[in-house]
Protein backbone atom coordinates (compact mmCIF):
# COMPACT_ATOMS: atom_id res chain seq x y z
CA UNK A 1 0.00 0.00 0.00
CA UNK A 2 2.59 2.39 1.14
CA UNK A 3 4.73 1.55 -2.11
CA UNK A 4 1.84 2.57 -4.49
CA UNK A 5 1.98 5.76 -2.68
CA UNK A 6 4.82 6.31 -2.80
CA UNK A 7 4.55 5.72 -6.48
CA UNK A 8 2.12 8.06 -7.13
CA UNK A 9 3.92 10.83 -5.36
CA UNK A 10 6.97 10.45 -6.96
CA UNK A 11 5.99 10.15 -10.52
CA UNK A 12 3.27 13.56 -9.38
CA UNK A 13 6.65 15.62 -8.62
CA UNK A 14 8.57 14.16 -11.25
CA UNK A 15 6.57 15.90 -13.60
CA UNK A 16 6.42 18.78 -12.48
CA UNK A 17 9.08 20.14 -10.51
CA UNK A 18 13.02 19.61 -10.46
CA UNK A 19 14.15 17.18 -7.44
CA UNK A 20 17.12 15.87 -7.04
CA UNK A 21 18.43 12.76 -8.78
CA UNK A 22 19.27 11.15 -5.29
CA UNK A 23 15.65 11.71 -3.89
CA UNK A 24 14.58 9.97 -6.59
CA UNK A 25 16.70 7.28 -7.03
CA UNK A 26 15.98 6.11 -3.42
CA UNK A 27 12.04 6.36 -3.81
CA UNK A 28 12.40 4.00 -6.75
CA UNK A 29 14.85 2.03 -4.66
CA UNK A 30 12.13 1.93 -1.89
CA UNK A 31 9.41 0.75 -4.42
CA UNK A 32 11.66 -1.87 -5.71
CA UNK A 33 12.14 -3.22 -2.38
CA UNK A 34 15.96 -2.30 -1.92
CA UNK A 35 15.08 0.48 0.72
CA UNK A 36 14.01 0.04 4.26
CA UNK A 37 10.17 1.25 4.41
CA UNK A 38 10.08 2.81 7.81
CA UNK A 39 14.02 4.22 7.62
CA UNK A 40 12.42 6.17 4.36
CA UNK A 41 9.35 7.08 5.35
CA UNK A 42 10.37 9.54 8.11
CA UNK A 43 13.06 11.21 6.28
CA UNK A 44 13.14 14.97 5.93
CA UNK A 45 13.71 14.29 2.05
CA UNK A 46 10.17 12.35 1.74
CA UNK A 47 8.76 15.38 3.46
CA UNK A 48 10.05 17.69 1.36
CA UNK A 49 9.06 16.13 -1.86
CA UNK A 50 5.34 15.93 -0.81
CA UNK A 51 5.40 19.38 0.37
CA UNK A 52 6.40 20.22 -3.52
CA UNK A 53 3.72 18.08 -4.15
CA UNK A 54 0.95 19.22 -2.39
CA UNK A 55 2.09 22.93 -3.31
CA UNK A 56 2.05 22.09 -6.80
CA UNK A 57 -2.19 20.94 -5.80
CA UNK A 58 -2.54 24.80 -5.24
CA UNK A 59 -0.60 26.47 -7.77
CA UNK A 60 -2.96 28.39 -10.53
CA UNK A 61 -2.01 28.06 -13.81
CA UNK A 62 -4.17 30.04 -16.64
CA UNK A 63 -3.39 27.25 -18.96
CA UNK A 64 -1.76 23.83 -17.83
CA UNK A 65 -3.38 22.81 -14.87
CA UNK A 66 -2.45 18.71 -15.38
CA UNK A 67 -1.00 18.86 -12.05
CA UNK A 68 -3.60 20.92 -9.84
CA UNK A 69 -6.13 19.86 -7.90
CA UNK A 70 -8.93 20.39 -10.60
CA UNK A 71 -7.35 17.24 -12.42
CA UNK A 72 -6.75 15.54 -9.40
CA UNK A 73 -10.28 15.87 -8.17
CA UNK A 74 -11.67 15.30 -11.94
CA UNK A 75 -9.72 12.12 -12.39
CA UNK A 76 -11.02 10.89 -8.51
CA UNK A 77 -14.38 11.45 -9.78
CA UNK A 78 -14.58 8.59 -13.04
CA UNK A 79 -13.44 6.33 -10.37
CA UNK A 80 -15.96 4.29 -8.42
CA UNK A 81 -14.47 3.63 -5.53
CA UNK A 82 -11.39 5.22 -4.12
CA UNK A 83 -8.44 3.90 -2.41
CA UNK A 84 -8.46 4.81 1.06
CA UNK A 85 -4.85 6.69 0.44
CA UNK A 86 -7.14 8.76 -2.91
CA UNK A 87 -10.13 9.25 -0.13
CA UNK A 88 -7.63 10.83 2.67
CA UNK A 89 -5.83 12.78 -0.16
CA UNK A 90 -9.03 13.97 -1.11
CA UNK A 91 -10.29 14.89 2.54
CA UNK A 92 -7.01 16.72 3.03
CA UNK A 93 -7.63 19.10 -0.13
CA UNK A 94 -11.02 19.71 1.04
CA UNK A 95 -9.48 20.78 4.25
CA UNK A 96 -6.97 23.44 2.94
CA UNK A 97 -9.87 24.68 0.97
CA UNK A 98 -11.84 24.79 3.86
CA UNK A 99 -8.77 26.53 5.85
CA UNK A 100 -8.09 29.35 3.11
CA UNK A 101 -12.34 30.33 3.02
CA UNK A 102 -12.15 30.34 7.33
CA UNK A 103 -9.38 33.13 7.06
CA UNK A 104 -11.99 35.55 4.86
CA UNK A 105 -14.45 36.11 7.51
CA UNK A 106 -12.88 38.41 9.59
CA UNK A 107 -9.05 39.16 7.57
CA UNK A 108 -9.40 43.29 9.05
CA UNK A 109 -11.35 42.23 12.49
CA UNK A 110 -14.66 42.34 11.27
CA UNK A 111 -16.82 40.16 8.76
CA UNK A 112 -18.28 41.55 5.68
CA UNK A 113 -21.89 42.28 6.38
CA UNK A 114 -24.36 40.39 3.79
CA UNK A 115 -27.82 40.52 4.17
CA UNK A 116 -29.98 37.79 3.64
CA UNK A 117 -32.53 37.99 1.02
CA UNK A 118 -34.10 35.28 -0.36
CA UNK A 119 -32.43 32.39 -2.31
CA UNK A 120 -28.97 34.09 -1.38
CA UNK A 121 -27.00 37.30 0.26
CA UNK A 122 -26.66 40.84 -0.89
CA UNK A 123 -23.87 43.19 -0.09
CA UNK A 124 -22.84 46.44 -1.74
CA UNK A 125 -21.16 49.87 -0.63
CA UNK A 126 -23.66 52.03 -1.05
CA UNK A 127 -24.11 54.51 1.78
CA UNK A 128 -28.01 54.33 1.48
CA UNK A 129 -27.13 50.25 2.73
CA UNK A 130 -27.23 49.58 6.05
CA UNK A 131 -25.96 46.42 5.56
CA UNK A 132 -22.90 48.00 3.90
CA UNK A 133 -21.92 49.98 6.35
CA UNK A 134 -18.70 49.48 7.94
CA UNK A 135 -15.69 50.30 8.55
CA UNK A 136 -13.81 49.04 5.60
CA UNK A 137 -16.59 49.10 3.36
CA UNK A 138 -16.40 52.88 3.75
CA UNK A 139 -12.90 52.95 3.00
CA UNK A 140 -13.58 51.21 0.14
CA UNK A 141 -16.02 53.71 -0.73
CA UNK A 142 -13.91 56.87 -0.51
CA UNK A 143 -11.48 54.88 -2.17
CA UNK A 144 -13.82 54.53 -5.55
CA UNK A 145 -14.07 58.26 -5.55
CA UNK A 146 -10.34 58.98 -5.72
CA UNK A 147 -9.97 56.15 -8.26
CA UNK A 148 -12.22 57.67 -10.56
CA UNK A 149 -10.15 60.88 -10.96
CA UNK A 150 -6.75 57.89 -12.61
CA UNK A 151 -10.12 55.14 -14.21
CA UNK A 152 -11.64 57.61 -16.47
CA UNK A 153 -8.39 58.96 -18.19
CA UNK A 154 -7.23 55.19 -18.82
CA UNK A 155 -5.92 55.25 -22.70
CA UNK A 156 -8.10 54.77 -24.86
CA UNK A 157 -5.59 52.26 -26.69
CA UNK A 158 -5.45 50.18 -23.17
CA UNK A 159 -9.07 49.78 -23.12
CA UNK A 160 -8.63 47.98 -26.55
CA UNK A 161 -5.62 46.09 -25.93
CA UNK A 162 -6.69 45.06 -22.33
CA UNK A 163 -9.28 43.41 -23.67
CA UNK A 164 -7.52 41.39 -26.26
CA UNK A 165 -7.85 37.67 -26.75
CA UNK A 166 -11.66 38.09 -25.25
CA UNK A 167 -13.92 36.99 -28.34
CA UNK A 168 -16.02 40.13 -28.16
CA UNK A 169 -16.95 43.18 -30.35
CA UNK A 170 -14.16 45.68 -28.85
CA UNK A 171 -16.05 48.79 -29.29
CA UNK A 172 -13.87 51.72 -29.98
CA UNK A 173 -10.22 53.19 -29.18
CA UNK A 174 -11.16 56.84 -29.47
CA UNK A 175 -10.93 58.93 -26.46
CA UNK A 176 -14.14 61.21 -26.17
CA UNK A 177 -16.08 57.87 -26.41
CA UNK A 178 -13.72 55.98 -23.76
CA UNK A 179 -15.05 58.77 -21.93
CA UNK A 180 -18.64 58.66 -22.18
CA UNK A 181 -18.47 54.72 -21.49
CA UNK A 182 -16.90 55.71 -18.17
CA UNK A 183 -19.65 58.24 -16.95
CA UNK A 184 -22.29 55.13 -17.83
CA UNK A 185 -19.97 52.44 -16.09
CA UNK A 186 -19.77 55.10 -13.33
CA UNK A 187 -23.26 55.64 -12.93
CA UNK A 188 -24.38 51.64 -12.84
CA UNK A 189 -21.97 51.00 -10.85
CA UNK A 190 -22.35 53.43 -8.06
CA UNK A 191 -26.16 52.43 -8.65
CA UNK A 192 -25.31 48.74 -8.03
CA UNK A 193 -22.74 49.20 -5.17
CA UNK A 194 -19.31 49.79 -6.54
CA UNK A 195 -16.64 47.24 -7.84
CA UNK A 196 -17.29 45.04 -4.36
CA UNK A 197 -20.67 44.36 -4.61
CA UNK A 198 -22.08 41.18 -4.43
CA UNK A 199 -25.80 39.79 -5.09
CA UNK A 200 -26.80 35.70 -5.06
CA UNK A 201 -30.70 36.39 -4.38
CA UNK A 202 -32.09 36.37 -8.25
CA UNK A 203 -31.57 33.78 -11.19
CA UNK A 204 -28.41 35.11 -11.56
CA UNK A 205 -27.15 33.34 -9.14
CA UNK A 206 -23.96 34.95 -8.41
CA UNK A 207 -23.36 38.92 -9.67
CA UNK A 208 -20.69 40.83 -9.10
CA UNK A 209 -19.36 44.50 -8.87
CA UNK A 210 -21.58 46.63 -11.70
CA UNK A 211 -23.74 43.62 -12.45
CA UNK A 212 -21.57 41.29 -14.32
CA UNK A 213 -23.66 37.76 -13.88
CA UNK A 214 -22.22 34.59 -13.86
CA UNK A 215 -24.27 32.84 -16.30
CA UNK A 216 -26.43 35.81 -18.06
CA UNK A 217 -26.69 35.20 -22.16
CA UNK A 218 -23.88 32.08 -21.77
CA UNK A 219 -21.72 35.03 -22.17
CA UNK A 220 -19.08 34.61 -18.77
CA UNK A 221 -18.88 37.95 -18.32
CA UNK A 222 -17.93 37.10 -14.45
CA UNK A 223 -15.50 35.09 -15.97
CA UNK A 224 -14.11 37.41 -18.60
CA UNK A 225 -13.54 40.13 -15.67
CA UNK A 226 -11.66 37.52 -13.49
CA UNK A 227 -9.45 37.02 -16.19
CA UNK A 228 -8.34 40.53 -17.04
CA UNK A 229 -7.19 39.82 -13.65
CA UNK A 230 -3.37 39.38 -12.01
CA UNK A 231 -2.49 35.15 -11.71
CA UNK A 232 -2.20 36.66 -8.03
CA UNK A 233 -6.12 37.48 -7.94
CA UNK A 234 -6.70 34.05 -9.90
CA UNK A 235 -4.35 32.43 -7.02
CA UNK A 236 -6.64 33.22 -4.25
CA UNK A 237 -9.51 31.99 -6.03
CA UNK A 238 -8.01 28.53 -6.94
CA UNK A 239 -6.89 28.30 -3.49
CA UNK A 240 -10.20 28.36 -1.96
CA UNK A 241 -11.55 25.78 -4.74
CA UNK A 242 -12.66 28.15 -7.50
CA UNK A 243 -11.42 27.58 -10.98
CA UNK A 244 -11.30 30.54 -13.84
CA UNK A 245 -11.11 28.51 -16.79
CA UNK A 246 -9.13 29.37 -20.52
CA UNK A 247 -13.06 29.29 -21.98
CA UNK A 248 -14.53 31.89 -18.99
CA UNK A 249 -15.93 28.93 -17.55
CA UNK A 250 -15.46 28.32 -13.83
CA UNK A 251 -15.06 25.45 -11.95
CA UNK A 252 -16.20 24.95 -8.20
CA UNK A 253 -15.48 22.17 -5.89
CA UNK A 254 -18.28 20.77 -3.97
CA UNK A 255 -16.59 21.24 -0.49
CA UNK A 256 -18.57 18.29 0.88
CA UNK A 257 -18.07 15.90 -1.36
CA UNK A 258 -15.11 16.82 -3.63
CA UNK A 259 -16.61 16.55 -6.65
CA UNK A 260 -16.18 19.32 -9.34
CA UNK A 261 -18.97 21.52 -10.12
CA UNK A 262 -19.54 23.69 -13.73
CA UNK A 263 -21.53 26.79 -14.11
CA UNK A 264 -25.17 26.38 -12.73
CA UNK A 265 -24.41 23.81 -10.43
CA UNK A 266 -21.35 25.40 -8.59
CA UNK A 267 -22.76 29.14 -8.68
CA UNK A 268 -26.30 27.99 -7.22
CA UNK A 269 -23.92 25.62 -4.29
CA UNK A 270 -22.04 29.27 -3.65
CA UNK A 271 -24.97 31.22 -2.92
CA UNK A 272 -25.26 31.46 0.91
CA UNK A 273 -21.16 30.36 1.17
CA UNK A 274 -20.44 33.25 3.51
CA UNK A 275 -17.09 32.74 3.37
CA UNK A 276 -16.24 32.38 -0.43
CA UNK A 277 -18.72 35.34 -1.26
CA UNK A 278 -16.43 37.24 2.00
CA UNK A 279 -13.21 36.03 -0.31
CA UNK A 280 -14.65 38.08 -3.24
CA UNK A 281 -15.53 41.55 -1.27
CA UNK A 282 -11.80 40.77 0.50
CA UNK A 283 -10.32 40.76 -2.66
CA UNK A 284 -12.44 43.53 -4.44
CA UNK A 285 -11.08 45.94 -2.00
CA UNK A 286 -7.81 44.60 -1.44
CA UNK A 287 -4.97 47.12 -1.20
CA UNK A 288 -1.92 44.02 -2.29
CA UNK A 289 -0.39 44.37 -4.79
CA UNK A 290 0.21 42.57 -8.10
CA UNK A 291 2.41 42.49 -11.32
CA UNK A 292 -0.02 41.98 -14.50
CA UNK A 293 1.93 42.66 -17.92
CA UNK A 294 4.50 44.71 -16.74
CA UNK A 295 2.24 46.98 -14.42
CA UNK A 296 2.01 46.85 -10.29
CA UNK A 297 -1.07 48.24 -8.90
CA UNK A 298 -3.43 46.94 -5.72
CA UNK A 299 -5.71 44.57 -6.61
CA UNK A 300 -8.85 46.73 -5.88
CA UNK A 301 -7.45 48.93 -8.78
CA UNK A 302 -6.93 46.00 -10.93
CA UNK A 303 -10.59 45.04 -10.35
CA UNK A 304 -12.03 48.30 -11.24
CA UNK A 305 -10.00 48.55 -14.20
CA UNK A 306 -11.05 45.17 -15.31
CA UNK A 307 -14.91 46.04 -14.57
CA UNK A 308 -14.25 49.41 -16.61
CA UNK A 309 -13.07 47.37 -19.51
CA UNK A 310 -15.40 44.62 -19.63
CA UNK A 311 -18.34 46.54 -19.58
CA UNK A 312 -16.75 49.04 -22.32
CA UNK A 313 -17.20 45.85 -24.37
CA UNK A 314 -20.87 45.09 -23.01
CA UNK A 315 -24.15 45.56 -25.34
CA UNK A 316 -24.97 48.37 -22.74
CA UNK A 317 -22.21 50.38 -23.94
CA UNK A 318 -23.27 50.24 -27.40
CA UNK A 319 -24.54 53.25 -28.38
CA UNK A 320 -24.94 54.90 -32.22
CA UNK A 321 -21.58 56.21 -33.50
CA UNK A 322 -20.75 59.38 -32.28
CA UNK A 323 -23.93 59.91 -30.32
CA UNK A 324 -21.80 61.52 -27.30
CA UNK A 325 -20.61 63.92 -29.62
CA UNK A 326 -24.69 65.49 -29.11
CA UNK A 327 -24.74 65.40 -25.67
CA UNK A 328 -24.85 69.47 -24.09
CA UNK A 329 -25.94 68.99 -20.71
CA UNK A 330 -25.30 66.77 -17.70
CA UNK A 331 -29.09 65.50 -17.74
CA UNK A 332 -28.28 63.96 -21.09
CA UNK A 333 -25.40 62.07 -20.10
CA UNK A 334 -27.54 60.87 -17.01
CA UNK A 335 -30.46 59.59 -19.31
CA UNK A 336 -27.62 57.96 -21.48
CA UNK A 337 -26.74 56.33 -17.84
CA UNK A 338 -30.69 55.15 -17.67
CA UNK A 339 -30.45 53.50 -21.05
CA UNK A 340 -27.57 51.71 -20.41
CA UNK A 341 -28.64 51.02 -17.18
CA UNK A 342 -32.19 49.68 -18.70
CA UNK A 343 -29.77 47.84 -21.47
CA UNK A 344 -27.23 46.02 -18.84
CA UNK A 345 -30.28 44.38 -17.40
CA UNK A 346 -30.80 42.00 -20.89
CA UNK A 347 -34.42 43.23 -21.21
CA UNK A 348 -34.24 45.77 -23.73
CA UNK A 349 -31.60 46.76 -26.40
CA UNK A 350 -29.94 50.54 -26.13
CA UNK A 351 -31.64 51.03 -29.43
CA UNK A 352 -34.72 50.26 -28.15
CA UNK A 353 -34.58 52.39 -24.97
CA UNK A 354 -32.93 55.37 -26.59
CA UNK A 355 -36.63 55.16 -28.67
CA UNK A 356 -38.78 55.34 -25.82
CA UNK A 357 -37.65 58.92 -24.77
CA UNK A 358 -36.72 60.98 -21.73
CA UNK A 359 -36.72 60.36 -17.88
CA UNK A 360 -40.63 59.74 -17.21
CA UNK A 361 -41.41 57.83 -20.65
CA UNK A 362 -38.49 55.42 -19.41
CA UNK A 363 -39.44 54.87 -15.89
CA UNK A 364 -43.37 55.16 -17.66
CA UNK A 365 -41.99 51.79 -19.61
CA UNK A 366 -40.22 50.19 -16.68
CA UNK A 367 -43.07 50.58 -14.76
CA UNK A 368 -45.55 48.65 -17.53
CA UNK A 369 -43.27 46.21 -17.51
CA UNK A 370 -43.51 45.39 -13.42
CA UNK A 371 -44.56 41.62 -14.02
CA UNK A 372 -41.11 40.82 -15.22
CA UNK A 373 -37.84 41.07 -13.20
CA UNK A 374 -35.63 44.12 -11.95
CA UNK A 375 -38.22 46.36 -14.16
CA UNK A 376 -39.96 48.30 -10.97
CA UNK A 377 -36.76 48.41 -9.37
CA UNK A 378 -35.42 49.77 -12.74
CA UNK A 379 -38.14 53.05 -12.47
CA UNK A 380 -36.95 53.58 -8.88
CA UNK A 381 -33.46 53.73 -10.23
CA UNK A 382 -34.58 56.39 -12.70
CA UNK A 383 -36.18 58.72 -9.67
CA UNK A 384 -33.58 58.25 -8.10
CA UNK A 385 -31.05 59.19 -10.63
CA UNK A 386 -32.91 61.69 -12.27
CA UNK A 387 -30.31 64.69 -11.43
CA UNK A 388 -28.04 62.53 -10.54
CA UNK A 389 -24.65 64.48 -12.26
CA UNK A 390 -25.67 67.63 -11.01
CA UNK A 391 -24.44 66.61 -7.55
CA UNK A 392 -21.46 64.74 -8.21
CA UNK A 393 -18.35 65.30 -10.56
CA UNK A 394 -18.92 64.88 -14.22
CA UNK A 395 -15.46 63.51 -16.07
CA UNK A 396 -17.11 63.90 -19.57
CA UNK A 397 -16.45 67.40 -21.47
CA UNK A 398 -19.10 68.36 -23.29
CA UNK A 399 -18.83 69.78 -26.84
CA UNK A 400 -18.51 73.74 -27.09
Amino acid sequence: MIRILFLVLFTFALHSVSVSNSILDRAFDLIDGTEDEEAYEDSEEIQEVQATSDDLLFKFSREDDSQGWHSYLDELSKKENLTPQEEEKKQSILARFQEVLASQVSPRGEGVKFRAYKKGFVYNANEWADYGKSASTNAHREWVKQANNTIHSIPAAKVKNGYKGLSTEVLTDDPKRVAFIFELFRQISGWEGESSAINTWDSEMLTVGPGFSAIANNQYYMGRMFSLMPDKYLQKLYGAGFRVNADFTCTIVDYKTGRLLHEKAGFDSLRKNHEFLSLLVNLAQSTDSATHNGETKELRQWMYEAQFILFANCPSARFPKDYEKSLKHSSELSRAGIVAHLAHSGKISVGGALKIGGFEALKAWSLSKSPKRRHPEKARMISHHKNFYNKRPCYFSFEE
